[in-house]
This record gives C-alpha cells, sequence and structure tokens, in this order.
C-alpha cells in the first residue's frame, strides 16, 4: 500500500511539472504569437511607407518630365525672341538709312 501511495505522489509530482512545463509552452506560444503579430503590422506599415515613397517618386519624375519641356519651349521661344530682334534691328536699320 505504502509503495502505491508512493508512486501515487510520484506520478503527482510528475503530472505538476507537466502541467508547469506545458503552462511554460503556452507563455512562450502566445508570446512568439505576440512577437509574431508585431512584425506583420510592421510589415505592413513599412508596405505602405515604400508605396508612398514610389509614388512620391513618380510625382517628381512627372515633375522633372514637365520641367524638361518647359525649359524645352522656353529656350523655343528665347530662339524666337532672338531671331524677331535680330529682324526688329534690320527694320530700325533700314528707317535709318
Amino acid at each position: 500500500m505504502e509503495a502505491g501511495v508512493a508512486q501515487v505522489d510520484k506520478g503527482m509530482a510528475v503530472t505538476a511539472e507537466v502541467q508547469r512545463s506545458i503552462s511554460e509552452i503556452l507563455e512562450a506560444t502566445l508570446s512568439t504569437t505576440q512577437l509574431v503579430n508585431d512584425i506583420t503590422r510592421t510589415i505592413g506599415e513599412q508596405s505602405l511607407a515604400s508605396n508612398e515613397i514610389a509614388h512620391q517618386v513618380e510625382m517628381i519624375a512627372s515633375m522633372s518630365e514637365g520641367n524638361s519641356r518647359v525649359i524645352g519651349q522656353t529656350a523655343s521661344t528665347t530662339d524666337e525672341l532672338s531671331a524677331m530682334a535680330g529682324q526688329l534691328s534690320q527694320s530700325v536699320d533700314r528707317f535709318r538709312l
């Protein structure tokens, strides 16, 4: 009988140890789950930020193209004005004669 009681006590001690181990595993699992959720949220935020940066870069590229067109038009207009100034100068020279 004493041997049976000793084995029951030993079994209860093992059961308590298993219960503690399972509790530790559960806590570690919950902690890991929280970390995974945090990482997932952070990756989502980084993805949004990356998309916003890409959008801003596209806008800058578009603005640069627009500026390039305006510069080309300004150069063309400057050439036209220079030609007109030359013609005007020739016309004025004719009146001086």
